[in-house]
């Protein structure tokens, strides 16, 4: 005589079924968000990238009591430098800072931001050293999806970072 070994201990192929289908219908709704979230965080970076390059420019002119530059080619490879050198030419190490009487290159690309567009009106943004007053400059950065941040430097050095598209920042 067969005894049975206890309850059946298993899924049904419908429980299956329906397991997947709820998958799958979590899925579609989840994918289109996390795809909007990474394209938001892409221009999000970049724009905090070049707002602490802008600051730190800045500070280095005060801290230095002189003219110092912001170089940049936002537009098409996502390079900049912060330089003492208002003649240099952006790219291959050409723009360097003195540091404690050594020339420094000082230089960075970014080739983490190449889906985001950039578009300026001013690749060579100065600030002074006495009262960290600027050539006025306005930055716009573009993500995939067209999300627009933009960053702005007064005549007077203030620089400010806003958004109409993206959550976070001040609107424009």
């Amino acid at each position: 005589m067969l005894q049975s070994a206890g309850p059946n201990r298993g899924f049904t192929l419908i429980e299956l079924m329906v397991t997947v289908a709820i998958l799958a219908i979590l899925l579609t709704i989840g994918v289109p968000s996390m795809t909007s979230f990474f394209d938001r965080q892409k221009v999000v970076a970049a724009a905090e990238a070049v707002y602490s390059a802008l600051q730190e420019t800045k500070s280095e002119a005060l801290s230095r009591s002189t003219q110092i530059y912001f170089k940049n080619n936002l537009g098409s490879s996502f390079t900049w430098a912060i330089t003492d050198q208002n003649s240099c030419t952006l790219g291959g190490g050409g723009c360097t800072i003195n540091v404690n009487g050594s020339d420094i290159s000082n230089e960075f690309k970014h080739s983490s931001f190449n889906d985001v567009t950039a578009s300026t009106n001013n690749q060579n943004i100065s600030f002074d050293g006495t009262r960290g007053a600027s050539n006025a400059a306005s930055i716009g950065l573009t993500s995939p999806n067209g999300k627009l941040i933009s960053i702005s430097v007064s005549a007077l050095g203030r620089i400010s970072i806003c958004s109409d598209d993206v959550g976070g920042y001040k609107s424009c």
